[in-house]
Formats: C-alpha cells, sequence, structure tokens
C-alpha cells in the first residue's frame, strides 16, 4: 500500500500489537525459568539427611531396656524377699494355729487322767524328740538354702549392671551421646508405678483371695483316715 494512502490510526494498531516472533520467543523464555512455588516444592520433597544413624538410635534402646531390666531385677528381689516370702510363711503358720489353737485352749481344762491318756495315744503317734530335732534341722537347712537363693538373685541384679555399664562405655568410647537423664528418669517413674501396682494387687487381689479353709481340710485327713485306715467310720 502507498505511503500516501497509509491512515495514522492503521500505523498506531502496528504499533501496539507485537508481531509472532516476539510472542514466540517471550514465553519459551519464560517457560525455561522455573517460578518460586516449583523451587519450593521441590526442594520440600527432597530427603533431609538424618542426622542419628540407625546404629546410634538402637544403641540407646538398649541401654534404656538395660536398665530397665536392673530396676526390675532390683525391685523383684526386694519385692520376694522382704514381703511375698514373710506372707506365705505367715500364711502356713496361720493354717497351723487354726489347728491345734482348739486343743491348746481346752488342754488346760482336761483332768490328769485324761491328760496321761490322750499323752500315751500321742506317743504311739509321735516321736517327739525325733521330731524336734528334724524341725530344727530342716530349719537350719531351709534359712541356708533361701539365703544362697536370695545370694543368687542378687548376682542376677549384678549382672545386669555390669551389662548396662558396659554397654555404656563402649557407647561413650564410640562418642554416642546417650540421654541417661531421660532414661533415667522414665525407667525410675515406671518402676515406682509398677511398685505401687504390685503392692496394690497384693493387698487387694492376692491377700483377699479365699484358699482352702480349715473345715475342708479336715474333711480331707477324716476322708483319708476312714478310706486308708478305717478309723472314724
Amino acid at each position: 500500500m502507498p505511503l500516501s494512502h497509509t491512515q495514522p490510526n492503521d500505523i498506531l494498531s502496528e504499533e501496539l500489537v507485537p508481531s509472532s516472533a516476539t510472542t514466540d520467543i517471550v514465553p519459551a523464555q519464560a517457560s525455561n525459568q522455573p517460578s518460586p512455588l516449583h523451587n519450593s516444592m521441590q526442594s520440600s520433597n527432597q530427603p533431609t539427611p538424618s542426622h542419628i544413624s540407625t546404629c546410634t538410635i538402637w544403641t540407646i534402646r538398649t541401654l534404656s531396656f538395660g536398665f530397665h531390666i536392673m530396676l526390675i531385677s532390683i525391685f523383684e528381689t526386694l519385692f520376694f524377699f522382704l514381703f511375698i516370702s514373710k506372707s506365705e510363711d505367715s500364711g502356713i503358720q496361720g493354717i497351723i494355729q487354726n489347728y491345734i489353737n482348739g486343743i491348746l485352749s481346752q488342754c488346760a481344762q482336761w483332768s490328769a487322767n485324761e491328760t496321761q491318756l490322750v499323752n500315751a495315744i500321742l506317743t504311739v503317734l509321735i516321736q517327739a524328740n525325733q521330731t524336734l530335732a528334724s524341725a530344727q534341722t530342716a530349719m537350719q537347712q531351709r534359712t541356708t538354702y533361701n539365703s544362697r537363693l536370695e545370694v543368687q538373685a542378687w548376682m542376677y541384679v549384678v549382672g545386669t549392671t555390669a551389662c548396662l555399664v558396659t554397654g555404656g562405655v563402649i557407647a561413650r568410647l564410640n562418642a554416642v551421646r546417650i540421654p541417661w537423664k531421660r532414661i533415667v528418669l522414665e525407667n525410675m517413674i515406671m518402676v515406682a508405678l509398677l511398685g505401687i501396682y504390685e503392692f496394690t494387687f497384693f493387698k487387694t487381689i492376692i491377700y483377699n483371695y479365699r484358699s482352702l479353709t480349715v473345715e475342708e481340710l479336715n474333711g480331707s485327713i477324716v476322708g483319708q483316715l476312714q478310706s486308708t485306715c478305717k478309723v472314724l467310720t
């Protein structure tokens, strides 16, 4: 078109409209530059390096379990030899007292002849001197055996403590930081709660459990005498 016929409005429109080459280049350049949001998403998806190795984690767990077992061994040893064993002895003595209390309350009212008759019968059935000597020997043997058993229990405590100390030393030599304060605090609280529960359970459940009554034992004795010795029939 000749220049003389070109209108001013046409020239203005050509200057404002971008060419096809410009529109092709700009999007291409823009597409090659990643957006900040894309960069942040990629950085968030990248795995972060772990500062604690698996070996360190299992070392801490093993030492924590070892400290817990050590406290449990101490608790069980004290609880059994200071509480359970004495309660068992008291229970057996209570059963014996139930049997002899009736005789002890009546023997003072016996006449001399009745006393001689009962003594003659019991002498045939029971050798008093031999029974007392055997009782003394059995008590000494039981005390010695239980003392050795208690020493064995404390040796378990020493063994668990030695294993724990050895593990702590190995961890220290390998520059493994062990959170001892947290381990000690957590396990002390756990064992304390366990001790409260055990004591409560024994006081409210085990001590209130009804075992064989004296009447049942008497019936068992009479039944065996009737069937075996043919007496009390």
